[in-house]
This record gives C-alpha cells, sequence and structure tokens, in this order.
C-alpha cells in the first residue's frame, strides 16, 4: 500500500493531559452516487475475500485505489482494522479511512469516530471527528467543545475543564453508535422476502443496553420464480421478527467490544430511526 499522510489531528491521552498536534484534515464535500465501475471494483473485492483468495483481494484493491474510488479507499481502511488478508494495522486503517472522507465518502468520518473510540486507540481523536464531521450524533453534554475544533488549544482547554470521566463516557456513546451505524446491512431476510422496515433504535449507555422498537413494515411484490413455501414463510412471525432479530444481534456485537465505563447519566438516551427500503431496478 501506499504511504499516506497522517488521518486528521494526532490527540492522545498521556498521564491524564491532552496533547493536539494542529493539523486538520479538509472537510469533505459531498460525493455523487458510485458509478457502475467502482461498484464493479468494490464487488470484485468482496468476490476474492469470499474466495479467501488474498493475492487476487490485493491486486483487486491497488486496482481500485489507483482509479481513487472512495468506496474502495473505506474498504481497504476495514480490512486493515480487521486483518482481513492484510496485516491488522489501525493507523493505515486510519489513512484509508481519512482519504475515503476526503473523497467524499459519508462513511469515512464515522470510521474514524468507530475506530478511535475503541479501546486502547484514542478518545480524544474520536470525540474531535465527532464534533468535526458527526456533530449531529453528539449528546448536548458531548457537545460542549464542538465550536472550537478548528481552534486547536482552545479546544484542548475546552476538553481539560470536562468532569472527570466525562470524555470517556461520551466516547464510549459515539463509539457504540458509529459502529453500529457503519456495521448495520439490509437484512438478508427482508432482500429474500422483499420487505422494507423501519425501526427505532434507543441506546441507554448507562446500562449498556439496545433495544428495538419496530415502527413499519411493508411487503413489496415479491419477484421471480416462488413456491408455495416462500409465500407462506412471508406471512411467518420470524420473518416480519427478521429485522428485529439481525439488528439485535449486531448490538449485541458492538456492545461486547465497546466497554461500558463507569458513572455515565443515567439520563443519557440515544434514539435514531433505521430506516430500510429496497431500491427497484
Amino acid at each position: 500500500m501506499r504511504r499516506l499522510r497522517s488521518a486528521g489531528p494526532t490527540l492522545s491521552l498521556l498521564g491524564g493531559l491532552l496533547l493536539l498536534a494542529p493539523v486538520a484534515a479538509p472537510a469533505a464535500e459531498q460525493r455523487p452516487a458510485p458509478t457502475r465501475l467502482e461498484t464493479q471494483a468494490i464487488d470484485d473485492v468482496l468476490v476474492a475475500l469470499q474466495h479467501r483468495d488474498c493475492k487476487l483481494a490485493a491486486a483487486r484493491l491497488n486496482e481500485g485505489m489507483a482509479r481513487k474510488y472512495a468506496g474502495i479507499y473505506l474498504m481497504a481502511g476495514t480490512m486493515y482494522e480487521q486483518g482481513l488478508c492484510l496485516k491488522p494495522d489501525w493507523d493505515r486503517a486510519a489513512r484509508m479511512y481519512l482519504m475515503a472522507h476526503e473523497a467524499g465518502h459519508d462513511a469515512g468520518a464515522q470510521r474514524l469516530v468507530a475506530g478511535y473510540a475503541a479501546p486502547g486507540r484514542d478518545p480524544a481523536a474520536a470525540l474531535w471527528w465527532a464534533s468535526k464531521h458527526w456533530p449531529q450524533n453528539l449528546l448536548p453534554e458531548c457537545a460542549s467543545a464542538k465550536s472550537l475544533v478548528d481552534q486547536p488549544e482552545a479546544f484542548v482547554e475546552a476538553l481539560r475543564a470536562w468532569p472527570a470521566g466525562r470524555l470517556r463516557a461520551c466516547v464510549y456513546v459515539l463509539g457504540v453508535t458509529a459502529a453500529l451505524a457503519g456495521e448495520v446491512e439490509y437484512p438478508s431476510k427482508g432482500v429474500q422476502f422483499s420487505l422494507d422496515g423501519e425501526l427505532q433504535m434507543s441506546f441507554k449507555p448507562a446500562a449498556g443496553t439496545i433495544e428495538w422498537t419496530p415502527l413499519k413494515l411493508e411487503m413489496r411484490q415479491m419477484t421471480g420464480a416462488m413456491n408455495g413455501d416462500a409465500v407462506r414463510d412471508r406471512d411467518s412471525r420470524w420473518v416480519k421478527d427478521s429485522f428485529r432479530s439481525y439488528l439485535d444481534e449486531v448490538a449485541a456485537g458492538v456492545l461486547k467490544r465497546y466497554p461500558r465505563p463507569e458513572g455515565i447519566d443515567p439520563a443519557w438516551r440515544v434514539e435514531q430511526v433505521y430506516a430500510f427500503q429496497l431500491q427497484q431496478e
């Protein structure tokens, strides 16, 4: 992989002292929908990974990076972070996520928030990225420094003045919500049975629990050959509950990866609506 520059400001907690190097990444512009060629490039890497052909996956990855595909940068970051055909390396993953962000991919900054919030990394950097590029997901108690992200020294001083434990609590919430948003995909049963759905997520950080409330389930017209079993299954409770079952499973995995700190205000709540809608060809 090519050598890339550091991902945004370098923040760290050393002996309780917050240090920040005043280097800010430029904001990304909204990018258009990925082209057919970019989508195909991503699919090519996924197929190689599914066949455990790491040599081919790396080759396809390099081809996509040479064409500066934002989705390929994001995939490269995921492969480095998770150790998929590449040696696990968070610093390289962060550089790839930064490149995806600068190329206009909405998930680039989100992955940086989730990644820096992971245990043993850089909680202050997670808060900086959230304050700069994901401010709508900050709880009010965690947003007091967001107006200072372009003033490094003032940003540092604001965080130093926070009550003990607030940074850990805020970053825990950000890590869980960012990781969850990044990992949720369209439930396979929804695709199989042509279902659209909306569910409300309710996260109680102090308890470390995530609950899902179904808001809407819509059955679209199924296409292609269908047998009687498929039609009956579509109306069954287990299919109708498949969205919530899938989201429960993803949420459990995310909560397991982010240890819950003590002392979180029990009044804190995060509520978001997850909408799933199949695109018509």
